[in-house]
């Protein structure tokens, strides 16, 4: 939310314009939505849930989606206008340009400005460029958002297991490489003191060497061993 606002704000003052939309592609796939505004005509759409029908509505917003082409107006006309002349009565140029990442619909760019004949070839060629890079940063943002909703899960189940078992991780020598907290607080030996030692260093000397022998047998072939440690 934050990126596509900044980026709202700054394609307006860097260009002068008199509005920008940026629409996001919803859930559903068949629908935009206005998630960013800005520019010298204040925005209204942005918060209120306002969407375009990618395939039944015939602004150049949903015909550059549905052809993942750039769609100008340089004289909009008063019928043209009348979805948006309430909130943008000044309009003059529409410009209107597919955010596409990977052949993947992201959304739409929507430039507009207040003077007639606003947008030439290469107005759309920059703006295509800002697109395709505004589409890395969306994918990227929500990449990272899925990367942090799993950090996020791998800790709950760590901090689950934290509190009811206790955890040692080895490398192929045996050598301690991991311990959870409570295997610590358990053995009332130091994380320190643990890392890159082997389990010799907790071995009570209570069991058998053959008790020892059946336990690593059994992890070695990749089988769980359940029992008591002392």
């Amino acid at each position: 939310d934050q990126l596509v606002t900044d980026v709202a704000r700054i394609t307006a003052e860097s260009f002068g314009l008199y509005h920008i939309h940026l629409y996001i592609v919803d859930e559903t796939g068949d629908n935009l939505l206005v998630v960013a505004g800005n520019g010298q005509a204040p925005c209204r759409h942005v918060g209120n849930n306002y969407t375009l029908s990618i395939q039944n509505d015939d602004t150049p917003v949903a015909i550059a989606a549905r052809t993942r082409k750039a769609q100008v107006d340089n004289n909009v006309s008063q019928d043209h206008n009348l979805d948006f002349n309430p909130f943008l009565p000044e309009t003059k140029s529409q410009l209107a340009i597919p955010i596409v990442s990977a052949g993947q619909l992201i959304g739409v760019m929507e430039t507009y400005e207040d003077y007639v004949d606003a947008f030439d070839e290469a107005d759309v060629r920059v703006k295509s460029i800002l697109a395709e890079q505004i589409a890395v940063a969306i994918q990227n943002a929500r990449s990272f958002a899925l990367v942090e909703k799993a950090r996020k899960e791998t800790q709950d189940l760590q901090d689950a297991v934290d509190e009811s078992a206790i955890v040692a991780i080895t490398n192929v020598r045996g050598e301690i490489t991991y311990v959870n907290d409570k295997f610590c607080e358990i053995s009332k030996w130091d994380r320190e003191e643990l890392i890159g030692q082997d389990h010799r260093i907790i071995n009570s000397g209570y069991h058998s060497k053959e008790f020892i022998k059946d336990v690593w047998v059994t992890i070695a072939n990749g089988n769980v061993w359940q029992g008591e440690f002392k």
